[in-house]
């Protein structure tokens, strides 16, 4: 992108070596090769945003956003799950066989379930009736 448009200056000197600054050019040069490949490049970019635009959303893993809470709660793992960075993990409750209290969501590479809806998660009350 750099290349396809650039400042050509152009001194010129007299045969004893002396500047002639009347004699000197300044213009705008251009490139046609990396135009070419700038119009290229930034084609396929734009073709892949576009086509990425059609895949489809997991449902598995809610959207949150920019919501802090939500991200720094799917963050935060049981202390149990310490080797969470060597596999493949999922997004769900982990401590679904807690019947009382709060439950939790998180990315885990532990086992997790669906919410259930009607719970509470991550520290917002107690067990909904």
């Amino acid at each position: 992108m750099s290349q396809s448009l650039f400042l050509a200056l152009v001194d010129v000197y007299d045969q004893d070596g002396i500047l002639t600054p009347n004699d000197s050019i300044s213009k705008a040069g251009y490139s046609c090769i990396a135009i070419f490949f700038s119009i290229i490049v930034g084609s396929v970019a734009v073709i892949l945003g576009i086509l990425n635009g059609f895949r489809r959303y997991s449902p598995d893993i809610p959207l949150v956003g920019s919501c802090s809470a939500a991200i720094s709660a799917s963050c935060h793992r049981p202390e149990e799950d310490n080797l969470a960075f060597l596999g493949p993990v999922s997004w769900g409750c982990v401590n679904a066989e807690e019947t009382e209290g709060v439950g939790h969501c998180c990315l885990s590479s532990l086992e997790v379930t669906r919410p259930v809806e009607g719970y509470f998660y991550a520290g917002r009350g107690i067990k909904g009736d």
